[in-house]
């Protein structure tokens, strides 16, 4: 049986782009199912998973491929999951992108080796979902090409070494820059392999690219690779230990450098059923052991939704776990858990800049810190509710049922305009008692304070009102020296230095008041940098020493 060790839980990544842990492969060309209907197949497939992974982009065989259009069923799938808030979807280009050729034609560089084109191609998603918010709500990944190391110029073709040195770092670099041009920066970019191993050179090459040229934007920095591995003798094996083996392999050799997710895993029924239920079973232990120490697992997207029956080689023709008709294959319903469905709860933090968030499904805590920060929800306003929550701001989408518990963000977009939330950051309320009040904020005063910043008042404000305050006054007692220590214990939790001791004791000699010194102290730079560290934001979530699936509660939501 399948269990959760040290090696399996090394492949749980420590940041996801996907809300959900366990995806679908989809693909929307009918493959040779006669009478197929896309809506149909997405409704059956969302039964079970919330997550869907596409292979195409631009339509093919147009009169000019270098002016991308959407690929019809492509948008069939997009304009579904647009009207079904809480699906995500990690979406692939075609294999032209990198390279043209094949099959009897010399190779030549694919079409985002311009980026003319990929302006062009940025600006085709933008149009098919909508809006760039859209777009940002919906699109989790962008996946460059399907399997490099097993498609483009093979190795001996002058063009192999130019494949993956040069045409498929300029299109991942043409796109990322196109992207963020076009306001989307925040969208991963990565790709598939087939087989890594070090010989190789494509699945080794493209994998060290993508992680040294990982965006810091992307994923909370993780760079991300997603690998294909399906059992032993063709497929045909049923034992998935192997699997299971080369995956934990992925994540000894890479050594937390960057995160291998399953592209590709599951087992063809031209080898029986009873062969995949066999398969699926050992997949579910696996993942559901890890599910059980966290609610995390190393992310995975099933192999296929529905058989293929033009495909070939046979093998490939019945991956498909459902029916035509819609229903999982026989054996498959009791295998599949009810978790697939639920959005993992994920805990945003920032950096002290300015940033920019976006929200994604479930119950999650956003607490980017300092900064003039925004969470952007995808919606318009009306689908929201926003009420105070404590010291907290409880933001809850009415379609997807799922709340996030926010705190130190200045602004909510929606797609209909922008809404002030807190004028103040809960930081510095927190930062206000322990330099002016020389203790530690009581929950009362902080949800008083952060009312009065959910209604606009700001720091300055504040300071002067805890300045006037009769606790305040009763300090005013402590001499100067005493007064600074604490000011310095208390706010950075360091002792003075005895270079900045002598500078204030010198401000206060020369008329500079305290409050104008605790105020500076708030706002310096050392504060501001290591504020995370100082302060201890489990203040205002309402919960001491809380984990992430208990602070939801801690608001009336469940985890």
């Amino acid at each position: 049986m399948a269990t959760t060790d040290a090696a399996s839980s090394s492949l749980i990544p420590a940041h996801s782009p996907f809300s959900y842990n366990v995806g679908i492969n989809y693909e929307s060309w009918d493959g040779g199912r006669v009478g197929r209907v896309i809506a149909n197949d997405l409704d059956a497939i969302t039964q079970n998973f919330k997550l869907i992974r596409t292979y195409h982009d631009a339509a093919v065989g147009t009169s000019d491929p270098t002016t991308p259009i959407i690929e019809p069923t492509q948008q069939e799938v997009i304009s579904y999951v647009l009207a079904h808030p809480g699906l995500e979807l990690s979406m692939g280009t075609n294999n032209n992108a990198l390279a043209n050729g094949g099959y009897g034609a010399p190779w030549s560089p694919g079409l985002m080796v311009d980026p003319a084109y990929t302006d062009q191609w940025v600006a085709m998603i933008i149009e098919a979902f909508g809006s760039t918010n859209a777009v940002e709500e919906n699109l989790k990944m962008i996946l460059l090409g399907n399997e490099l190391d097993a498609n483009g110029p093979p190795p001996g073709d002058p063009l192999f070494e130019t494949y993956y040195s040069v045409w498929i770092p300029t299109a991942f670099q043409n796109l990322q820059t196109s992207l963020a041009n076009a306001g989307l920066g925040s969208i991963p970019i990565s790709t598939t392999i087939a087989n890594y191993g070090t010989g190789n050179v494509v699945s080794t090459s493209i994998s060290s690219f993508i992680e040294t040229n990982w965006s810091a934007s992307w994923n909370g920095g993780e760079p991300i690779v997603l690998y294909n591995q399906y059992t032993p003798d063709n497929g045909s094996s049923t034992d998935y230990s192997s699997v299971i083996s080369y995956f934990e392999s992925l994540a000894t050799t890479f050594d937390g450098a960057l995160a291998p997710f399953i592209g590709e895993t599951g087992f063809s029924t031209l080898y029986g059923q009873p062969g995949q239920v066999t398969v699926y079973s050992q997949i579910f232990v696996w993942l559901n052991s890890q599910w059980d120490t966290g609610h995390k697992t190393v992310p995975l997207f099933a192999f296929d939704a529905f058989d293929q029956p033009a495909a070939w080689p046979d093998v490939e023709k019945y991956y498909g776990i459902y029916t035509d008709s819609g229903s999982l294959k026989p054996g498959l319903a009791a295998i599949l858990p009810s978790w697939l469905t639920t959005a993992t709860s994920t805990y945003v933090e920032g950096t002290a800049a300015a940033e920019r968030f976006f929200a994604k499904p479930g119950n999650d805590i956003v607490d980017p810190g300092l900064g003039d920060d925004v969470l952007a929800l995808g919606g318009t306003s009306a689908r929201y509710s926003v009420a105070l929550s404590g010291a907290v701001a409880l933001v809850t989408d009415l379609m997807t049922n799922s709340t996030d518990v926010v705190s130190n963000v200045q602004a909510l977009e929606f797609a209909d305009g922008t809404k002030a939330l807190f004028a103040t950051d809960q930081t510095h309320i927190a930062a206000l008692y322990e330099a002016m009040l020389g203790r530690d904020a009581d929950s009362a005063g902080l949800a008083f304070w952060a009312s009065q910043s959910f209604s606009g008042t700001a720091f300055d404000a504040m300071a002067s009102a805890f300045t006037d305050s009769a606790e305040y006054a009763a300090r005013s007692t402590l001499d100067d020296s005493t007064w600074l220590a604490g000011l310095y214990d208390n706010l950075l939790h360091r002792a003075a230095d005895s270079e900045g001791q002598a500078y204030w004791l010198a401000q206060r000699d020369a008329g500079v008041a305290r409050h104008e010194i605790e105020t500076t102290f708030i706002l310096s730079a050392e504060f501001t940098s290591a504020a995370h560290d100082l302060v201890d934001s489990t203040q205002w979530m309402g919960l001491v020493g809380g984990t992430l699936p208990d602070l939801p509660a801690a608001h009336g939501l469940s985890s």
